[in-house]
Protein backbone atom coordinates (compact mmCIF):
# COMPACT_ATOMS: atom_id res chain seq x y z
CA UNK A 1 0.00 0.00 0.00
CA UNK A 2 0.89 3.70 -0.88
CA UNK A 3 1.07 4.72 3.00
CA UNK A 4 4.03 2.09 3.75
CA UNK A 5 6.56 4.74 1.74
CA UNK A 6 6.62 7.19 3.94
CA UNK A 7 6.68 4.22 6.93
CA UNK A 8 10.27 5.26 7.93
CA UNK A 9 10.21 8.83 8.13
CA UNK A 10 7.32 8.07 10.72
CA UNK A 11 8.99 5.93 12.88
CA UNK A 12 12.45 7.81 12.65
CA UNK A 13 10.44 11.11 13.86
CA UNK A 14 13.28 12.14 16.50
CA UNK A 15 10.19 10.73 19.27
CA UNK A 16 9.67 7.33 18.81
CA UNK A 17 13.10 6.49 18.01
CA UNK A 18 15.76 8.65 19.19
CA UNK A 19 17.50 9.51 15.50
CA UNK A 20 15.55 11.38 13.10
CA UNK A 21 15.55 9.91 9.18
CA UNK A 22 17.42 13.09 8.11
CA UNK A 23 20.07 11.86 10.24
CA UNK A 24 20.66 9.20 9.12
CA UNK A 25 24.17 9.15 6.74
CA UNK A 26 23.56 6.62 4.10
CA UNK A 27 22.06 7.06 0.59
CA UNK A 28 18.85 5.48 0.82
CA UNK A 29 17.01 4.53 -1.69
CA UNK A 30 13.47 3.63 -1.29
CA UNK A 31 11.70 1.02 -3.91
CA UNK A 32 7.53 0.36 -3.55
CA UNK A 33 7.43 -3.75 -4.29
CA UNK A 34 4.64 -6.05 -4.45
CA UNK A 35 5.11 -10.02 -5.30
CA UNK A 36 6.95 -10.63 -7.90
CA UNK A 37 8.93 -7.76 -8.10
CA UNK A 38 13.13 -7.94 -8.74
CA UNK A 39 15.05 -4.68 -7.66
CA UNK A 40 18.45 -4.37 -9.19
CA UNK A 41 21.07 -3.23 -6.46
CA UNK A 42 24.85 -2.51 -6.10
CA UNK A 43 27.57 -2.46 -8.75
CA UNK A 44 26.30 -3.13 -12.47
CA UNK A 45 29.30 -5.59 -13.11
CA UNK A 46 28.14 -7.83 -9.93
CA UNK A 47 24.52 -6.95 -9.17
CA UNK A 48 22.19 -7.87 -6.42
CA UNK A 49 18.61 -9.02 -7.64
CA UNK A 50 16.17 -8.73 -4.61
CA UNK A 51 13.10 -10.56 -5.43
CA UNK A 52 9.68 -10.05 -3.61
CA UNK A 53 6.80 -12.90 -2.75
CA UNK A 54 3.52 -12.40 -1.79
CA UNK A 55 3.10 -14.17 1.92
CA UNK A 56 0.06 -15.93 3.35
CA UNK A 57 -0.47 -13.55 6.24
CA UNK A 58 -3.10 -11.85 7.61
CA UNK A 59 -2.51 -8.23 7.06
CA UNK A 60 -0.31 -9.26 4.16
CA UNK A 61 4.12 -9.93 4.14
CA UNK A 62 6.71 -10.01 1.71
CA UNK A 63 9.32 -12.62 1.76
CA UNK A 64 12.60 -11.70 -0.35
CA UNK A 65 14.80 -13.60 -1.96
CA UNK A 66 18.23 -12.16 -2.65
CA UNK A 67 20.84 -13.54 -5.37
CA UNK A 68 24.49 -12.45 -6.50
CA UNK A 69 27.72 -14.28 -7.07
CA UNK A 70 25.40 -17.44 -7.89
CA UNK A 71 24.57 -17.58 -4.09
CA UNK A 72 20.79 -17.04 -3.31
CA UNK A 73 19.55 -16.09 0.58
CA UNK A 74 15.73 -16.42 1.22
CA UNK A 75 14.04 -14.64 3.85
CA UNK A 76 10.16 -15.55 4.31
CA UNK A 77 9.03 -13.62 6.68
CA UNK A 78 5.68 -14.37 8.05
CA UNK A 79 4.37 -17.27 5.98
CA UNK A 80 2.01 -19.54 6.55
CA UNK A 81 2.03 -23.00 4.78
CA UNK A 82 -1.07 -24.73 3.90
CA UNK A 83 -2.75 -27.08 1.85
CA UNK A 84 -3.88 -24.34 -0.67
CA UNK A 85 -2.35 -25.19 -3.90
CA UNK A 86 -1.63 -20.90 -4.67
CA UNK A 87 0.11 -21.01 -1.13
CA UNK A 88 2.03 -24.05 -1.65
CA UNK A 89 3.27 -22.96 -5.66
CA UNK A 90 4.53 -19.94 -4.07
CA UNK A 91 6.84 -21.50 -1.10
CA UNK A 92 8.65 -23.93 -3.71
CA UNK A 93 9.23 -20.72 -5.89
CA UNK A 94 10.34 -18.84 -3.04
CA UNK A 95 12.84 -21.75 -2.39
CA UNK A 96 13.93 -23.29 -5.07
CA UNK A 97 17.30 -23.72 -5.74
CA UNK A 98 18.57 -21.39 -2.26
CA UNK A 99 21.46 -21.64 -0.60
CA UNK A 100 20.12 -20.42 2.67
CA UNK A 101 16.85 -19.86 3.71
CA UNK A 102 15.43 -18.24 7.21
CA UNK A 103 12.19 -18.91 7.65
CA UNK A 104 8.84 -18.73 9.97
CA UNK A 105 8.80 -22.19 11.61
CA UNK A 106 6.99 -20.95 15.10
CA UNK A 107 5.41 -24.20 15.28
CA UNK A 108 5.52 -28.13 15.23
CA UNK A 109 2.45 -30.23 13.91
CA UNK A 110 2.06 -30.45 17.63
CA UNK A 111 1.17 -26.89 18.48
CA UNK A 112 0.16 -25.40 15.30
CA UNK A 113 -2.58 -22.81 15.01
CA UNK A 114 -4.55 -22.47 11.66
CA UNK A 115 -4.84 -19.23 9.82
CA UNK A 116 -2.26 -17.73 12.74
CA UNK A 117 0.15 -16.60 9.53
CA UNK A 118 2.93 -18.93 11.13
CA UNK A 119 4.06 -22.39 9.40
CA UNK A 120 5.81 -25.78 11.14
CA UNK A 121 8.87 -26.73 11.02
CA UNK A 122 8.13 -30.17 9.34
CA UNK A 123 6.15 -28.48 6.35
CA UNK A 124 9.50 -26.10 5.54
CA UNK A 125 11.57 -29.30 6.00
CA UNK A 126 8.94 -31.27 3.29
CA UNK A 127 9.02 -27.95 1.28
CA UNK A 128 12.65 -27.36 1.24
CA UNK A 129 13.94 -31.01 0.55
CA UNK A 130 11.67 -31.12 -2.72
CA UNK A 131 13.15 -27.31 -3.37
CA UNK A 132 16.61 -28.02 -3.26
CA UNK A 133 17.13 -26.21 -0.65
CA UNK A 134 20.93 -26.30 0.87
CA UNK A 135 20.54 -24.90 4.24
CA UNK A 136 17.35 -24.31 6.26
CA UNK A 137 17.59 -21.75 8.85
CA UNK A 138 14.21 -22.53 11.25
CA UNK A 139 13.48 -18.98 13.11
CA UNK A 140 10.76 -16.99 14.28
CA UNK A 141 10.61 -19.05 17.21
CA UNK A 142 7.18 -19.14 19.42
CA UNK A 143 7.67 -16.48 21.68
CA UNK A 144 7.80 -19.42 25.03
CA UNK A 145 9.86 -21.50 23.80
CA UNK A 146 12.88 -22.40 26.16
CA UNK A 147 16.50 -22.47 25.31
CA UNK A 148 15.55 -26.39 26.19
CA UNK A 149 13.38 -26.67 24.25
CA UNK A 150 14.99 -25.55 21.07
CA UNK A 151 18.05 -27.53 22.09
CA UNK A 152 15.75 -30.80 21.69
CA UNK A 153 14.49 -29.51 18.43
CA UNK A 154 18.03 -29.38 16.94
CA UNK A 155 19.20 -32.73 18.40
CA UNK A 156 15.90 -34.25 16.90
CA UNK A 157 16.79 -32.88 13.55
CA UNK A 158 20.19 -34.41 13.58
CA UNK A 159 18.77 -37.83 14.76
CA UNK A 160 15.84 -37.44 12.34
CA UNK A 161 18.52 -36.80 9.49
CA UNK A 162 21.13 -40.16 10.51
CA UNK A 163 18.25 -42.21 10.94
CA UNK A 164 15.64 -41.67 8.00
CA UNK A 165 18.00 -39.75 5.42
CA UNK A 166 21.66 -39.93 5.62
CA UNK A 167 22.12 -38.92 2.08
CA UNK A 168 20.26 -35.95 1.72
CA UNK A 169 22.08 -32.78 1.79
CA UNK A 170 19.12 -30.65 3.17
CA UNK A 171 21.08 -29.25 6.51
CA UNK A 172 18.19 -27.95 9.04
CA UNK A 173 19.02 -25.87 11.66
CA UNK A 174 17.71 -24.15 14.63
CA UNK A 175 18.79 -20.43 14.49
CA UNK A 176 20.05 -18.94 17.48
CA UNK A 177 21.58 -15.62 18.99
CA UNK A 178 24.84 -14.77 17.91
CA UNK A 179 24.75 -17.14 14.62
CA UNK A 180 27.32 -16.34 11.64
CA UNK A 181 26.95 -17.61 8.19
CA UNK A 182 28.95 -17.38 5.12
CA UNK A 183 27.39 -18.13 2.09
CA UNK A 184 27.91 -20.13 -0.55
CA UNK A 185 28.28 -23.90 1.12
CA UNK A 186 26.88 -25.70 4.28
CA UNK A 187 27.14 -23.72 7.52
CA UNK A 188 29.71 -24.95 9.66
CA UNK A 189 27.71 -25.53 12.81
CA UNK A 190 29.27 -26.86 15.86
CA UNK A 191 26.12 -28.25 18.04
CA UNK A 192 26.58 -26.59 21.98
CA UNK A 193 23.51 -26.95 24.21
CA UNK A 194 22.11 -23.50 25.55
CA UNK A 195 22.99 -24.58 28.84
CA UNK A 196 26.55 -25.36 28.45
CA UNK A 197 28.41 -22.88 30.55
CA UNK A 198 26.22 -23.62 33.43
CA UNK A 199 27.08 -27.38 33.24
CA UNK A 200 30.64 -26.45 33.10
CA UNK A 201 30.40 -24.25 35.97
CA UNK A 202 28.34 -27.30 37.63
CA UNK A 203 31.54 -29.81 36.82
CA UNK A 204 34.13 -27.61 38.12
CA UNK A 205 31.99 -28.02 41.59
Amino acid sequence: PVWLGDMPRRLFDGNSFPVAFSGLKANILSHMVQHGTIVTLGNPAKPVYVEAYYNNHPGGCLAYKVSADDTRFLFSGDHEITDDIGVRQTTAAMLHDVDLAVVDASYSRQDYHEGWGHSTWEDWAEAAEKAGVATLMLSHHMQDRTDVELDALQRLLLERKQKTNPDSPLQIVVAREGMRFSLPGLLDIEYKPSNWLQEFVDALS
